[in-house]
């Protein structure tokens, strides 16, 4: 019930189609479109996956973080490389930075790991040491140009 329930609210805002059959006419048959068209039609649905971030002067051992934001976006396009490390971190994990935060001043004028708090385990979706590309994309908050284009570059991947 709970699937069928999200399929007809991905129908309702247009996502995928569907149609009619069966037997008894009760049965629906989804049909799924193109990915780009998917996620054009979906993007304005998707939230900010950040919960909070902050900047740390080290890493500790055992956490396992990804590259997001600009640092992974440079390292899946031609974009440089950022003022400063984003790396994401499972909001389960958080609590292992707390000796180790610097103030946000502190953090951009030293070019510190800013650690980037998620909303889910983003672990979960990627196989590399970046987060995922729609994590990566809607953690970004300030655009540019420069920024628009890498990003059609690496959706085109």
């Amino acid at each position: 019930m709970t699937c069928s329930r999200a399929l007809d609210k991905m129908a309702a805002w247009d996502l995928l189609d569907y149609s009619i059959g069966g037997k008894t006419g009760r049965k629906k048959v989804y049909q799924y479109r193109s990915k780009k068209e998917y996620y054009q039609t979906g993007k304005e649905y998707l939230i900010n996956p950040v919960s909070k971030s902050f900047y740390v002067s080290m890493i500790p051992e055992g956490v396992h973080l990804y590259k997001n934001g600009l640092s992974a976006l440079s390292d899946k396009s031609v974009l440089g490389d950022g003022s400063h490390l984003v790396m994401a971190v499972a909001p389960q994990e958080e609590f292992v930075f707390e000796g180790v935060r610097v103030p946000l001043e502190t953090g951009i004028e030293e070019g510190f790991t800013e650690i980037q708090v998620m909303k889910y385990d983003v672990g979960l979706l990627t196989d590399d040491q970046c987060a995922d590309r729609l994590t990566v994309i809607h953690s970004i908050l300030e655009r540019d140009e420069r920024i628009e284009m890498a990003i059609e570059e690496m959706m085109e991947d």
